[in-house]
């Protein structure tokens, strides 16, 4: 009986424990949002905002996006100052979409990157469906620029053994986003009435501000949402705010410290995120961007 009683009074326990390393980590990524940090870790740029996967609950809104390519000469003027601002000490940086092998001028890209940012990990995240077209020039230009190329294996028919083998011939490092199959997606509705608890979401909640900081055009963001809400609001004839203040522009600051301040406080895009309804356990699926429901 003893025995018994003395488990039982060990499970509240272990609860109270639990829950109070859940709060104590709550707040030391309260505590690191709120204090700017020494240099922003990581940003990526999306080359190309349309997709040729389109996934159900994408995050980026790629499937609702136009087909749009970045112009190389605002992508260089982009990494310039980025360059600038960061000394070339910005120590991972990766090149996203939508799809980026659907740029046609991908290889130039890779160029001006690590010409700007000689030291840096840079990588190219795709979902791998075109690789197999990619000739001799897109292989050599990853291996001169020491590009790691960075796959998703979503349950599609593509032979990586074979893409593995041609990284391997041209002595290009690739790294698989996870170990098995992207068989599942997250989903992170967006509440169109903006009412949710924008200081709990970005202090307490959200993953994303400093791991998914985008750069397009000129301006940071602390997540893709925030940068491409406005194709939610086309397709789906809503009407949240495009707020000047989701972004900071790198050509209106002096220094990096700018910046860095600019992420140490909510954005009014935080509003929108319902985060008590997220999942990550969804079906991956394709989507033809038609049912609202799929983001909300």
């Amino acid at each position: 009986m003893r025995s018994a009683y003395q488990s039982l009074m060990k499970i509240p326990l272990l609860r109270h424990f639990k829950d109070l390393i859940i709060r104590t980590k709550n707040i030391e990524n309260m505590l690191q949002r709120m204090v700017p940090q020494p240099t922003l870790m990581h940003f990526e740029y999306p080359i190309v905002e349309h997709c040729n996967l389109n996934c159900k609950y994408c995050n980026h809104f790629s499937p609702l996006a136009d087909k749009k390519n970045v112009d190389v000469k605002i992508y260089e003027k982009d990494i310039k100052r980025m360059a600038e601002l960061f000394a070339s000490q910005i120590p991972h940086i990766s090149l996203v979409g939508g799809e980026p092998l659907l740029h046609p001028e991908l290889n130039d890209i890779l160029t001006i990157t690590r010409s700007y940012f000689p030291t840096s990990h840079i990588y190219l995240i795709t979902n791998g469906i075109l690789l197999p077209t990619k000739k001799e020039d897109f292989w050599s230009a990853l291996n001169k620029n020491k590009i790691t190329l960075e796959p998703t294996k979503y349950p599609l028919k593509i032979d990586w053994q074979e893409i593995e083998k041609t990284a391997a011939k041209y002595t290009v490092a690739l790294k698989h986003q996870g170990s098995i199959n992207k068989t599942e997606m997250q989903k992170l509705p967006i509440d169109t009435t903006g009412l949710q608890n924008p200081v709990k979401n970005y202090y307490m909640t959200c993953y994303m501000p400093g791991s998914c900081t985008q750069l397009l055009n000129g301006k940071l963001y602390p997540c893709a949402i925030a940068e491409n809400i406005h194709y939610f609001n086309k397709r789906f004839n809503q009407q949240i705010p495009i707020s000047p203040h989701n972004s900071i522009d790198i050509y209106d600051v002096q220094t990096k410290e700018e910046i860095l301040q600019f992420f140490t406080k909510p954005i009014p895009m935080c509003s929108y995120c319902d985060w008590e309804h997220f999942t990550d356990n969804n079906k991956w699926e394709r989507t033809n961007g038609e049912d609202i429901n799929e983001w909300i």
